[in-house]
């Protein structure tokens, strides 16, 4: 889906964070972007569009 965005996606594996299983549980897949909250797993292609325009519209909020 991200790439059809053309977003690129960097996978993490939790077991390797701290708190990675407790965090994120069942949620997985999740989305994490940086100025985003997460996006949990059920997510569709418009899901994901929305968060990505949600994260662009909070970062020119902060830069402004």
């Amino acid at each position: 889906m991200l790439q059809q965005m053309g977003l690129q996606a960097t996978h993490v594996d939790i077991i390797d964070l701290a708190q990675g299983i407790e965090h994120y549980g069942t949620r997985i897949p999740v989305l994490s972007c940086q100025g985003r909250p997460d996006l949990a797993w059920p997510f569709s292609l418009l899901d994901i569009e929305r968060w990505y325009q949600q994260g662009k519209e909070h970062q020119t909020e902060i830069a402004g």
